[in-house]
């Protein structure tokens, strides 16, 4: 039996590669082992938690768990075996680079199901109650910081001299922060909008020439969705160089009217126009503050009257315009007053 031990296949005795092997399923059987310890332990942690926080971690962390403990029984045992020096440096910087790839795929899953569990898709933030949508930006942040650095660790690992590596790829980094600079622009215009929440998702805003209603905000571009039913792609950048008319927010809609009559109606029927303008608004449901007349200005044929009132917010905005407009013509015809 000794002399079967003592064997040697491949540089190493049979008994050394049984011991190899004894670490290796070892590993996998501990990493088991572990990850149950661990769960169980979780679970006894987040006990009385009302949000049941273990739920969300432990699918999570369980397979990772017992992939490290796993591959560590690995490593122990192809280090216990003689090896060439290149080779067994070779095995620990694989060893470092898949720990360093399952903790950063581990801590980015983790992070998202965090994100989504306790961030709501569209968040109620300040006084004024505004809804930002966070969800994607604070996942797609938190991945890149993730990734970075663990892409960085991986090359450390590797035995490449990063910050050589950096300083010898200057040219090409200017070249591509050039390339990458709408990016950061759109980017960074996602974080204004955010961080100043000029408007919501499903408010009416109007940016360089365009209005329509909010209906996705991305982190390189927002959709407005417009009066005519089309939809408009604009990017992010915009909204950090650019004024932001939010109409959600106005509390009323205001109107304003050029209402031109004859000059045959003469001074009284135009005192009569002006007070009938002023007292219309009182008597139309869906405006609210009052309303304004006034001669506007005239020429040698007509009157040029001008009309302000304001429409609710909550009110059909067509509708009572009309409903205002049919009651003016109405009590104009009543009087006899002429428009022009």
């Amino acid at each position: 039996m000794e002399e079967i031990l003592n064997f040697v296949f491949l540089g190493n005795t049979v008994k050394n590669w049984i011991i190899a092997l004894c670490f290796i399923v070892g590993g996998f059987i501990v990493g088991k082992i572990v990850s149950a310890a661990v769960t169980k332990l979780i679970r006894v942690l987040f006990r009385k938690s009302k949000n049941r926080v273990d739920e969300l971690i432990i699918p999570i962390t369980q397979r990772p768990l017992t992939f490290l403990v796993s591959i560590l029984g690995l490593y122990l045992g192809l280090k216990y075996l003689a090896m060439n020096p290149t080779v067994g440096l070779w095995v620990t910087r694989i060893f470092a680079v898949l720990v360093t790839f399952v903790v950063a795929w581990t801590a980015t899953r983790l992070f998202q199901a965090l994100i989504l569990r306790f961030v709501p898709a569209t968040g109620d933030f300040g006084e004024d109650k505004k809804q930002v949508n966070v969800q994607p930006v604070l996942i797609r942040v938190t991945e890149t910081v993730i990734w970075v650095l663990a892409i960085v660790l991986m090359l450390r690992n590797l035995g490449y001299n990063v910050t050589t590596l950096l300083a010898g790829l200057g040219l090409g980094g200017a070249a591509i922060a050039l390339a990458s600079q709408n990016t950061l622009a759109n980017f960074f215009g996602a974080i204004t909008v955010f961080v100043d929440k000029p408007f919501t998702l499903n408010d009416r805003i109007k940016i360089n020439n365009f209005e329509g209603d909010v209906t996705d905000m991305g982190l390189r571009t927002s959709r407005l969705r417009t009066s005519d039913n089309q939809l408009v792609t604009i990017p992010n950048s915009l909204f950090s160089s650019n004024p932001i008319i939010n109409i959600s927010s106005e509390p009323n809609k205001k109107v304003t009217e050029t209402i031109t009559i004859t000059r045959d109606n003469g001074q009284e029927k135009l005192e009569q126009a002006i007070a009938i303008l002023r007292e219309v608004c009182a008597n139309c449901t869906g405006i609210e503050g009052g309303s304004a007349a006034g001669l506007q200005s005239m020429n040698a044929s007509s009157y040029q009257l001008n009309f302000i009132f304001y429409i609710a917010k909550e009110a059909d905005y067509l509708e009572s315009l009309s409903r205002v407009n049919i009651e003016v013509n109405k009590r104009f015809e009543e009087v006899g007053i002429k428009f022009a």
